[in-house]
């Protein structure tokens, strides 16, 4: 959608790095279900104090990251087998996304269709 949109690295040095400069034009969007992760909590933290937006999908449970949240979108994750399922969340991301295109307008959708172009050019998919 833009080509300001990026991951943070898996790598711990890298991922410091780009914490590192976080600032008031960021948003972070952390994904945190049970068995949460210290890390989602500390990364939306430091994404507050630098003035950038946080956007947490979790469970019904709720994070501990959602208290530096601007935005919590929670989803039921209970199933009938033993694992919890994410099928509810993709769901929610997909309803985001249609949103967010649809705001953004025809640049957006140029952009997806010439990442898309460029993957299958790659042959990536």
């Amino acid at each position: 959608m833009s080509e300001h949109l990026g991951f943070l690295p898996d790598r711990a040095v890298e991922r410091t790095a780009q914490l590192t400069h976080l600032a008031r034009r960021d948003a972070v969007v952390l994904f945190d279900y049970r068995r949460y992760e210290e890390d989602k909590a500390a990364i939306a933290q430091m994404t507050r104090e630098a003035g950038g937006k946080v956007i947490v999908f979790t469970d019904a449970w709720l994070s501990p990251a959602t208290s530096q949240a601007d935005v919590v979108l929670p989803s039921q994750v209970g199933t009938v087998s033993p694992y919890d399922s994410l099928v509810p969340t993709l769901a929610v991301v997909e309803t985001v996304i249609a949103g967010v295109m649809r705001a953004l307008g025809e640049d957006a959708h140029r952009h997806m269709q010439q990442s898309e172009d460029t993957a299958r050019r790659a042959g990536l998919v």
